[in-house]
């Protein structure tokens, strides 16, 4: 009876872990495209153009609205 709560609770504890880290990793992928996507729009931007680069920063960040993750930092 011991051992089989035992498994089942090593069994829930261990999905647990993998259904919680697994958000974190999808999460981090989008925030990476988004922020090279700034870095690269940016850098064009300022090359294209030869604007300043708060300006460049602004541009990029509206080209690049549709890679936003809902929770950036």
């Amino acid at each position: 009876m011991k051992a089989t709560r035992l498994a089942l609770l090593a069994l829930i504890t261990g999905l647990m872990v993998t259904a919680c880290s697994g958000d974190k990793d999808k999460e981090s992928a989008e925030l990476v495209k988004y922020k090279n996507c700034l870095e690269t729009e940016t850098s064009k931007l300022l090359d294209e153009t030869g604007s300043n680069f708060e300006y460049a920063k602004e541009q990029a960040v509206q080209l690049c609205a549709q890679l936003k993750p809902a929770t950036t930092p």
